[in-house]
C-alpha cells in the first residue's frame, strides 16, 4: 500500500518561499544605507569660504603674532581640495600666502600641505619691530616703504573639523611652516580656528 506524503511536500515548499522571501528583504536593507552615503558624496558643498583666527609662534625670535585671515577651498571630491589662503601676522609689517592641498583622511581629520609666499615690508621710521629691521640700516629720506622681501615656505598642517546645521563648519589645527631665507630656514607654528561656510 502505498502513502503519500504530501503534507511533507508542502511543508519543504513552504520553507523554499521564505527563503527566497528573506533575500530580497536583506537587500532591501542595505540600500538605504548606500543610497545615503551615495546621497552624501553627490551633494557635498563643493566651495567653502573660511575666516581664519590663530596665533602664529615664531621658533627663532620666540615672537608669539596675532594672526588673522582668510581662505576660499575648493573640493574636487568629498575628500580632496585645493585652497588659497591669506593671512596678516600682527606686530610685523607680514602677509603670508598659501596654496596646500587638503585631504580628510577620516571623518572630520583632515591634513593640509603646500608651498606659499611670506611677503615681508621693510618699513623707515623706525616702526618696525626689533628684529626685523638693522638699526645701522640706511633709511629713506623720504619715508615710505625701503623695499620687500619674499620668502618662499612651505606649510604642513593637521585639524579636526565639525560640520552643523549642513553647511557651516568649526576647525581647530595646527600648521608647520618652513620660511627659506637667504641665511638659512626659519620655523614658525600657527595655532589656530577657522569658521566656514560651504556653498
Amino acid at each position: 500500500m502505498r502513502i503519500e506524503k504530501k503534507p511533507q511536500s508542502w511543508f519543504m515548499i513552504g520553507l523554499l518561499a521564505c527563503a527566497l522571501g528573506s533575500v530580497p528583504a536583506a537587500a532591501q536593507e542595505t540600500e538605504p544605507a548606500h543610497a545615503e552615503a551615495a546621497e552624501h558624496e553627490e551633494h557635498f558643498h563643493k566651495n567653502e569660504l573660511v575666516f581664519i583666527l590663530g596665533v602664529t609662534h615664531e621658533l627663532e625670535a620666540g615672537d608669539n603674532l596675532f594672526t588673522v585671515g582668510g581662505e576660499y577651498l575648493r573640493k574636487f571630491t568629498p575628500r580632496i581640495g585645493a585652497s588659497a589662503a591669506f593671512e596678516h601676522l600682527s606686530h610685523v609689517n607680514a602677509w603670508v600666502f598659501v596654496f596646500p592641498v587638503a585631504f580628510r583622511v577620516h571623518e572630520g581629520f583632515h591634513v593640509t600641505t603646500g608651498p606659499g609666499i611670506e611677503h615681508l615690508s621693510r618699513r623707515s621710521g623706525g616702526d618696525e619691530p626689533e628684529g626685523h629691521v638693522e638699526e645701522d640700516e640706511p633709511h629713506d629720506v623720504e619715508g615710505g616703504d625701503e623695499g620687500a622681501d619674499n620668502l618662499f615656505l612651505w606649510r604642513v598642517g593637521a585639524g579636526y573639523l565639525f560640520e552643523f546645521g549642513g553647511r557651516y563648519i568649526i576647525s581647530a589645527g595646527a600648521a608647520y611652516d618652513w620660511v627659506f631665507e637667504e641665511h638659512g630656514t626659519a620655523r614658525a607654528w600657527l595655532f589656530g580656528m577657522k569658521f566656514a561656510i560651504g556653498f
